[in-house]
Parts: structure tokens; sequence; C-alpha cells
């Protein structure tokens, strides 16, 4: 076998060879705890591909495999969630339901995934059998619950069902100070916008900025309120005053308010034109090339990946290191270029930073291997030009394949040639 380390439960569950796992498990029962080389048990696997008989094979073995966690921090029933497997959602559930209450390394619920992968039928399913509102309003360690990842991923099916059908709170801030609302706000346009809005509206959403100032209206008009009470009972008339002056105070604060908003607003306006005209040489303008969004990803992974190569040239001037930035896989700009098949990107990156072809992804897979994965032939042919090391050429990834193996079991017929 290429995979070393999967054991031969490993690859009949893969299979699905029900009758071969029940006898190997019968033999071995161990072997239902041992792990592959992404710490991922039988159980993930058979949760994965959505093999019911199997799971329950498996589960009879080691209930307690439901915790089990691989690279990830992903369990079985995350994977089973994202694949849609309500059936072996059920039996997990049933076996361990304190495993459905776990998350993942980036502090994402199994509800996150629902989401995330657009797995509706299983968040309902979900939100049925586990009816704790706290664990709804959830938040990964960006602050983000299941509605601003809806409201993100503009899945708008989701966004009505949670605004109808749930206890989310529609106004929780993320880690950035943003509400569901912001998050639209600040999306790019799309057509799906105006329900979503409409979806949101109804439920109350508002903006932070919005939540902030009614907070801060009534706390102000509470604190005018107790005064003119407490000067009402040391003096009757003074009372009455106080009560015929207060509209026309109220008045004045909102007037005062409003007055104070619009200054605000011109000279946001002035300074965005000014800006436009003139943009100021800010010293932290370079450091911004270094800056990892919430996938470890870098602007130069970004503009490999669109294959906008006057950006990338800008980039690169700016931080030619990033080049040897990884994102959550692992994957560095080079890699992501030659994945989109972009010889003048990836050959700009070459130049800046051969050495970053070198490097490998949390799977072990080295640039050649993502060629023949996203069958870029030119971008190999490339890179077999570029890079002369015959160790390169013949690595293996984590699960021993060389770029032959790939090729051979993709059945691309021009890269094996190539190869040979």
């Amino acid at each position: 076998m290429n995979c070393l380390s999967e054991t031969p439960l490993h690859v009949a569950v893969m299979l699905g060879h029900v009758d071969f796992v029940k006898e190997i498990l019968c033999r071995k029962p161990e072997l239902a705890d041992e792990l592959d080389s992404r710490r991922s048990v039988a159980l993930h696997m058979a949760s994965q591909k959505g093999y019911v008989d199997i799971v329950q094979a498996l589960l009879q073995a080691n209930p307690e495999m439901c915790f089990a966690r691989d690279v990830d921090g992903r369990n079985p029933l995350h994977l089973a969630a994202m694949k849609g497997r309500i059936d072996v959602l059920g039996e997990l559930l049933n076996a361990r339901p304190c495993a459905a209450s776990a998350s993942t390394i980036w502090g994402e619920t199994i509800l996150h995934l629902c989401v995330k992968h657009n797995q509706l039928e299983v968040l309902k399913f979900l939100l049925e059998t586990m009816d704790d509102p706290e664990f709804f309003n959830a938040k990964d360690d960006y602050g983000m619950t299941i509605l601003h990842v809806a409201v993100a991923d503009k899945r708008i099916e989701v966004i009505k069902f949670l605004t109808t059908r749930t206890k989310i709170n529609v106004n929780a801030l993320n880690a950035n100070g943003f509400t569901a609302w912001d998050i639209l706000a600040q999306s790019k346009r799309d057509v799906k916008d105006w329900e979503i809005g409409e979806s949101l509206r109804h439920a109350g959403a508002i903006s932070a900025k919005d939540n902030n100032d009614i907070h801060l209206s009534v706390q102000e008009l509470g604190t005018r309120q107790t005064n003119i009470l407490t000067s009402s009972e040391n003096n009757q008339e003074q009372r009455g005053k106080a009560s015929e002056n207060f509209p026309e105070k109220e008045y004045d604060w909102l007037d005062k308010k409003r007055n104070a908003l619009m200054v605000v607003a011109s000279l946001i306006a002035t300074m965005a034109f000014q800006a436009g005209v003139n943009p100021p040489q800010s010293p932290r303008k370079a450091e911004l090339a270094d800056d990892l969004d919430s996938r470890q990803s870098s602007a130069l992974h970004i503009a490999a990946k669109k294959c906008n190569i006057e950006m990338v040239k800008a980039l690169v001037k700016a931080n030619p290191d990033m080049c040897f930035a990884r994102d959550v896989d692992g994957r560095n700009p080079l890699h992501l270029a030659a994945m989109k098949g972009r010889i003048d990107v990836l050959g700009e990156l070459v130049s800046a930073r051969p050495l970053a072809a070198s490097a490998t992804t949390i799977w072990g897979e080295i640039i050649l291997h993502s060629c023949v994965k996203y069958n870029r032939m030119e971008s190999l042919k490339f890179l077999f030009e570029n890079m002369d090391n015959p160790e390169i050429l013949n690595a293996k990834d984590d699960y021993g394949m060389n770029i032959l193996h790939l090729a051979v079991a993709d059945k691309q017929i021009e890269v094996i040639l190539f190869i040979h």
C-alpha cells in the first residue's frame, strides 16, 4: 500500500466492504482505534462516505471513536454533517450525543460546518435534536455565529430558516464588532442581497453602530428622566417646570445629535475625497502585504489565485518573502498559481523566491503534485524546466504518492507520457 499509515481496516472502509470490515473487527477490534496520517480513524472515513452498516459495526467495536479528532479537529459527526449524511449522523448521535458539541481547531461547531457546506437539512435535523439556545448562538474563534457565516456565504434558505424558525441572536457581534447586517453591507454586491436584507430586517437585524446608538440614546434619555423625577420630589413647582420644558430639552438634544452626525458625515466624505486625490503614504502600507485573513492567506495568495499578474508584481516587490507564506492547507502562492495554470504568475513567483517551489502542504504535497491533481500540464512542464532536482521530481506526499502515482490514478495519459 502507498498509504503506509493506513491499516487494513482503513482500506476496507474506504472501499465500502462491509463484510470484510466486520471480519477484521472480529479478529482485531483494536484496529478501530488506529489513526492514519491525517489522524483519522476508520469511523471518520465511514461517516464521510455514508456507509451506515460500516458505521454501526465500528460503533459496536468502540463508540468512543465518535470523539476522535483528525488534524483539523473534526470528529466523525462533523464529517457526516458536512457531507449531508443524516442517517449516519443519527447513528453517531445515538451512540455519543455529546460529541456533537465538540469544536474544530478553528472553534467551529457542527452547526458552523452545516452552514459552510450548505447542508440545510442536516442543520434542521441537528436543531431539532439539540434544543440548546446557547449552542445555536455559539461563535467560532473569529466570533462568527452561524448567521454571520450564512450571510457571508449568501445562503438565502439558511438565513430564512435561522431568522424565522430558531432563537438565533440576529445582532450578535463577531470579533471585529460586526453584526450579520454589517457583514451583508460590506460584502460584494449580489442579486441575493435584497432578499437577504429583507429577511434580516424582518428579524430585527441592525448594524453594530445603530445598536450602540440605541443603547446610548436610551441610557441618556433615562438619565434625563431620572434627574427630572428626583427634582420633582424636592420641589413640586420645580417638577412642573421641568415637565413642561422636557420636550424642548429632548428636542434640543436630538437636534444637537443630528447636527453632530451631519458634521461627522461631511468630514468622512471630505476625507474619502482627499484620499482618492492624494493617497496617504502610510508607514503601515507596506506591512499590509504581510497581513493574513481567516484562512491564513496573504494578499499574494489571493492575487496568485486570481491570476492578477500586475498585483502579484506589486506584492512581490513589497515583500518577496510572502512567497513562503502558507495558508491553512499549507499552500503558498506558488501552489495556487500552479493549480490555476498561470505560467506568467508562476514565473514571477519562482523568480522572486525559487526555494518556495520546494515547499510542501499539510499533506506533504509539493507543487508538482498540485499540477498533476489539477491537470495543469503547462505548469508541470514549466516547473520541470526550472527545477533541476531529481529528488523533488520524485518526492512523495504523506500517503507515499509521487506525481506518477497520481497521474496513473487520475488516468492522465499526457502527464504519464511526459514524465516518462
